[in-house]
């Protein structure tokens, strides 16, 4: 159905700050871009010691739908706003450790997980923050393209993300990442209303990925 990348970029700078740069690229095949053609690219920076955002920029094409969306946040005064290319938001007062919606997951990648456990963190889209929510389900050996992971099962709280997930009351989301230090997201599942996606790791360069064996 297509193809996505996720790339850690080297460390740089925004503004003045010294800042980790996260990038997200997604594009449909041939075949699917006659039906909804997606082609998408996320950049998202954060403060090198993964306890803040500071800033977001989305831009591509989801369907009929071209734009630009970025999320600047201002820690002089505490606060995220949302503008596209047509519109402008008031800022959003938010707490001290808060994130966009890409690098939360980076910053959840930095966490010590067991089974059982509940995650917390702060995220905004720069309409809204939130406390986001998401559970260590279980630890679980699974296989895919790019070999066999023991990893853990993560599955995020949906209530506050928008689109299709809102509109379906069932929806799910659940991600498995390598059981290591680096927590490489090995598959993705969904299920929604409308229909199903899944996707699996195909390929990593920059990490050594630790095939499934023995548990560290």
């Amino acid at each position: 159905a297509g193809k996505v990348e996720l790339e850690v970029q080297p460390t740089t700078t925004f503004g003045d700050l010294p800042a980790q740069h996260f990038t997200v690229k997604a594009r449909t095949t041939k075949f699917l871009d006659n039906i909804y053609k997606v082609r998408d690219h996320i950049d998202s920076y954060c403060d090198v010691g993964m306890t803040r955002s500071l800033h977001y920029h989305k831009r591509g094409q989801e369907g009929p739908h071209i734009g630009e969306d970025f999320i600047d946040f201002d820690w002089t005064e505490s606060t995220a706003r949302h503008r596209n290319l047509k519109r402008t938001r008031d800022p959003i007062t938010i707490g001290p450790n808060t994130f966009d919606p890409l690098s939360v997951f980076y910053h959840l990648r930095t966490r010590d997980l067991h089974a059982e456990q509940e995650l917390l963190a702060s995220v905004t889209d720069g309409k809204k923050s939130v406390v986001g929510q998401a559970r260590v389900i279980d630890r679980q050996t699974i296989t895919v393209q790019a070999g066999t992971f023991d990893t853990f099962l993560v599955e995020p709280e949906l209530k506050d993300i928008g689109g299709v997930f809102k509109k379906s009351p069932d929806a799910s989301l659940q991600i498995w990442v390598t059981a290591d230090e680096y927590k490489v997201p090995v598959k993705i599942r969904s299920k929604v209303a409308v229909g199903h996606f899944t996707a699996e790791l195909v390929s990593a360069e920059g990490v050594e990925l630790r095939k499934s064996g023995t548990r560290g």
